[in-house]
């Protein structure tokens, strides 16, 4: 245990310690409707084709039709209409008490696939139409709709992880998958396929260099920021709300000028 609060106190030898656990009701409510909710998914009570099209039909509703939360509030009613297209989607997938999870967990990565598929078309389609270069169109349409579920992530991660561990290690964690795997595994499969038919695998870098060149030099002050903020203010995140903010609105300057330099040597 490190850095007690509320009274707590050590023993003269510091060797014992007497720490009593307790929880808000609000934690305390909050933990049991999430564990009622996980019980449920999991055991799946009822007939597995009933639950199956009410999970459909959930989707439809606002706030997947929880009535104890009370009445949807407009903002409510505006996420629900912005995302019911894709919650109806995704409903089809099969529910994770169905044969052990397999079928839940393979159809979720198909659907992930077919909706980075679709993102990307529509980006190059949308490109072409405005007259704006792929290159362009993939640091902002195409990573905003890539990386939006991990922004929500991580300030999720932030509000309730009592450390900053988690909310930064989602994103490291996550754009190692894309560069490793997502970059990695099809030049390997390309260039297995090409040498396979006697031709050369070969990709121009073009204004890539550059691009790499701009995000290593924000990604690493990003890290000073941390370290800075880790050595004055004691942590990665939190602080005075001034520090907050100068810490924040230095993050967003450095990706618009991420994205212009990148759109002007496009």
């Amino acid at each position: 245990m490190y850095a007690p609060t509320g009274g707590v106190i050590y023993s003269k030898n510091g060797e014992r310690c007497s720490v009593t656990l307790g929880e808000t009701e609000e934690q305390s409510e909050y933990m049991n409707k999430a564990a009622d909710l996980l019980n449920s998914a999991l055991e799946g009570g009822g007939d597995p084709e009933t639950r199956y099209f009410e999970q459909i039909g959930n989707a439809f509703r606002v706030m997947g039709g929880d009535d104890e939360a009370g009445p949807p509030t407009w903002q409510d009613w505006a996420y629900h209409l912005i995302t019911v297209f894709w919650k109806v989607v995704y409903a089809i997938i099969p529910p994770p008490h169905w044969g052990d999870g397999y079928p839940c967990f393979f159809c979720s990565l198909i659907m992930i696939g077919l909706t980075t598929w679709v993102v990307s078309d529509v980006a190059t389609i949308w490109s072409c139409v405005v007259g704006l270069p792929k290159s362009c169109a993939a640091i902002t349409v195409v990573a905003i709709g890539t990386s939006l579920p991990d922004t929500f992530a991580s300030k999720s991660a932030a509000q309730n992880d009592p450390s900053a561990d988690a909310s930064i290690t989602n994103v490291t964690g996550s754009n190692s998958v894309n560069v490793f795997l997502g970059l990695g595994l099809p030049w390997t499969l390309a260039a297995i396929y090409w040498a396979s038919i006697g031709c050369e695998f070969r990709v121009e870098a073009q204004t890539l260099w550059f691009m790499v060149l701009i995000f290593a030099v924000n990604a690493l002050a990003c890290v000073l920021l941390l370290y800075l903020r880790r050595r004055f203010l004691g942590g990665e995140l939190g602080g005075p709300a001034i520090s907050k903010y100068l810490s924040a609105g230095l993050l967003i300057v450095m990706w618009v000028e991420y994205i212009v330099l990148g759109c002007i040597m496009a």
